[in-house]
Parts: C-alpha cells; structure tokens; sequence
C-alpha cells in the first residue's frame, strides 16, 4: 500500500475519489471508510487492507503504474484464497495457494527485487503453506485480533 501511494501525484490523490465511490454489495467487509483510510494511509491495519485487497485493483487503474497495479492483483487474488475457512481438497488449495504467492513475489520483484530479502511479510509468505497443512485455514490465525494490544506494548 505504501509503495501505491507515496508515489501518486496531485491528480492522482483526486482520481482516489474513486474509492470512496465503491459499493460493498457482495464483499465480507462492513462500508468503507476511504476518507479515513486516504487520510491515515500510513497509519492503516489488517481490516483495511484486507478491505483494499477486495476493491482496490478495480479502482487503481491509470492512477498507478503497470506494474504496481500486477502487484495489487496478485495480492487480491492471494488474499481471496487465503480468507477461506473450509478447505476441501488440501493439496490442490495447497498447489494452488503457492502459485499465488509465487504470483505475487514475481510481480513484487518487477517494481524491486532488492527489497524481497527485507520485507519479512514477503518472506513469510513462502512459509504459508506449511503452516496452513499444520494449523488449517490461514484465516484462523490472523492476528488482527491482537492489534488491541498494540498500545500496551
């Protein structure tokens, strides 16, 4: 998300208007707070981004550039996998789930390769679907239920 935004220029911060305009028929999230999320954008946490994740990719064409915009689709279709509680057939999802974060890492790697080895959500992806065949469905580990915390420490 910061490497979407930090780059937009003036007119493109006004062609967001667009995210405001997004109706949330069909999607898991509750309204959209855009004006909050513009405003705040690098103060943002796990329920935001997963609410980016869903819409974003249609709302960022020609505000962003090619290649950021694979980046957002890769991770939109990463993230529509991994908000699954109920997995059928493991091995396929399994299958499935690494050329998505294999998707993603290459896409990621286009715009810079350099910082793969230090952004550790990147690295940590790699080790998702171990932890997926050990602990189930990935959305029952999320951790945004922690952020509460964040204060205290």
């Amino acid at each position: 998300w910061h490497n979407l935004h930090s780059s937009w220029t003036s007119q493109q911060r006004a062609d967001s208007v667009r995210l405001r305009s997004t109706g949330v028929n069909g999607l898991n999230i509750l309204a959209i707070c855009a004006a909050y999320m513009l405003q705040y954008k690098n103060g943002l946490i796990g329920k935001h981004f997963k609410t980016l994740m869903q819409f974003a990719t249609f709302h960022l064409k020609g505000i962003v550039s090619p290649e950021q915009l694979a980046v957002n689709r890769a991770i939109g279709e990463l993230g529509a996998l991994l908000w699954i509680g109920e997995i059928d057939d493991l091995n396929r999802y399994l299958d499935d789930l690494t050329i998505l974060i294999d998707n993603v890492l290459d896409a990621f790697a286009a715009i810079d390769p350099a910082k793969i080895p230090f952004k550790i959500k990147l690295h940590l992806l790699k080790h998702l679907p171990a932890h997926i065949r050990r602990f189930g469905p990935a959305v029952h580990f999320s951790t945004e239920v922690f952020e509460c915390f964040n204060a205290i420490f």
